[in-house]
């Protein structure tokens, strides 16, 4: 048996998904400031999101030594599914601000982004319009998709004493797709494009630049500091 074992430190300090929330300027200064039950849900959803994606993230970073097959890679499976639902959901919550500040009258959010990608909604532009139609939106609905048809085979391995993970995207139109990455670099991509996405989506709706953003949450670090 393995001496690797799953032990999460919530007194440690976040490493990666919940600092990046905490401090992004559509929460703080959006989000957190609004009183309905939408804002509300989306704000709980994206610190859940978060977590799941720390514990992922860490798992990822760890030493592993030994490359046995054991309950702890199902463990981080049940969790990187749960962390495809969770993120999957996030996106429909951003439309409505999106519904606020351009009038888009789509709910769904790949309807959305298929206008977009028509050309439709030209007002919305630049780093903003780019982030909408990111790719990994259509991996992450596709995902979550063959995970809830309990289509995908999703499995965690060893490499090179870190966690990989595997699996098989299916797609609506019938086409298959297999992944094999680092588990670390899944959810650090995943992340990244939603993260950047919020902070646009703030740019857009407040005037404050990506840049702006970035030193006002320096100084609140430097101030927990």
């Amino acid at each position: 048996m393995s001496e690797n074992k799953f032990v999460i430190n919530f007194a440690e300090s976040s490493s990666f998904c919940f600092t990046s929330i905490a401090l992004n300027y559509f929460v703080t200064e959006i989000l957190s400031k609004r009183n309905d039950l939408k804002s509300k849900q989306l704000f709980f959803r994206l610190f859940r999101t978060a977590i799941i994606g720390d514990i992922l993230y860490k798992k990822g970073q760890e030493y592993v030594k030994s490359e046995e097959h054991e309950a702890e890679n199902e463990l981080i499976a049940a969790l990187f599914e749960s962390y495809m639902f969770l993120l999957r959901t996030i996106y429909d919550y951003l439309l409505q601000f999106l519904h606020e500040k351009y009038s888009v009258r789509e709910n769904s959010f790949n309807k959305f982004i298929k206008k977009i990608r028509n050309g439709e909604y030209p007002e919305i532009k630049g780093k903003l319009r780019y982030y909408l139609q990111a790719e990994s939106f259509e991996e992450i609905r596709a995902l979550r998709d063959s995970i809830k048809r309990q289509t995908p085979y999703i499995f965690i391995y060893v490499k090179d004493h870190r966690y990989q993970v595997e699996g098989t995207i299916y797609k609506r139109d019938g086409q298959r797709e297999k992944f094999d990455e680092k588990l670390r670099v899944k959810i650090l991509g995943y992340s990244a494009v939603l993260f950047l996405l919020m902070s646009y989506m703030a740019e857009s709706m407040t005037g404050i630049s990506l840049n702006e953003q970035f030193e006002i949450s320096k100084i609140k670090m430097q101030r927990q500091d």
